[in-house]
């Protein structure tokens, strides 16, 4: 009975914490410290029984604050039961950040769709699909994708999307300039009606079956080059071996090398 009572006692406690956005852990370990963030990273002794706010989680280690100080910990320090409230604290933290991150994105997707409506209402042309870079991007434009550059574009330079040639260059040519080329997408501002085009490019491009695959980022032994670089992006480096029957590309990604035959993926490895 007076374990139940101690942990209703410690889950009540940590009901009230969480109303004031704060949680505690009581030290158990009685050599506990922490390893300050300030003074050099010198260690401060926590003595057994005292109660420190957490802050959050690192790894192995967690942050907290005691004394006035930050610093870093490690988890058998403390108590467990305590901990792990922290823990489903914390999660939900980042999830309520996350949902905040994603509204203030479809926010600014909203915000940024009805600017490029009136462009379209002055041009009278409301199917018309509307692009422009970045700010602080030096977008560039090419003659084919990632060939020859024939100009380059600023965020006042506007853009209509006429086709496409993968998943991530779009053709395109200038409603405020006279410029019509290939412009890689990511370096471009993102729609909602962008976001709704592409997949439906990808499935017109490959096909039902494929192009969802593509759209999912998956890759197959027996896809073609051309679906693996718009399902995967372009590798960081490819490396390539001719013979007479036969052209080899090894594609290096950060976590893989894929292996390709005369354009056609024979092979996976894993990088680790």
């Amino acid at each position: 009975m007076r374990i139940i009572a101690i942990l209703i006692v410690v889950l009540l406690n940590g009901i009230d914490l969480k109303a004031q956005n704060k949680y505690f852990a009581t030290i158990i370990h009685k050599n506990a410290f922490m390893t300050a963030e300030l003074y050099g990273g010198q260690s401060i002794e926590l003595p057994e029984g005292v109660n420190v706010e957490v802050i959050d989680i690192s790894e192995s280690k967690i942050r907290v604050l005691y004394k006035n100080q930050f610093g870093y910990t490690y988890v058998d320090f403390l108590n467990s039961e305590e901990f792990r409230l922290f823990e489903i604290f914390y999660e939900n933290k980042m999830n309520d950040r996350i949902a905040a991150e994603k509204k203030k994105v479809q926010l600014a997707l909203l915000s940024l769709d009805m600017e490029y409506d009136s462009i379209k209402s002055l041009y009278n042309d409301s199917s018309m699909l509307i692009i422009r870079p970045k700010k602080g991007i030096k977008a560039t434009v090419f003659d084919s994708p990632f060939k020859n550059i024939i100009a380059d574009a600023t965020s006042k330079n506007v853009f209509k999307v006429i086709g496409a040639s993968s998943y991530s260059f779009l053709k395109v040519t200038g409603i405020n300039n006279s410029v019509e080329g290939y412009v890689y997408q990511p370096h471009f501002e993102t729609t909602q009606a962008l976001l709704n085009y592409i997949p439906v490019l990808v499935k017109q491009k490959f096909g039902e079956e494929i192009g969802a695959k593509v759209i999912n980022h998956e890759y197959w032994i027996g896809m073609h080059s051309s679906q693996a670089l718009v399902s995967l992006g372009l590798p960081q480096r490819i490396n390539e071996t001719r013979t007479t029957l036969v052209i080899t590309q090894q594609w290096v990604y950060i976590d893989k090398y894929l292996y390709f035959d005369n354009d056609v993926l024979t092979s996976v490895q894993k990088r680790y």
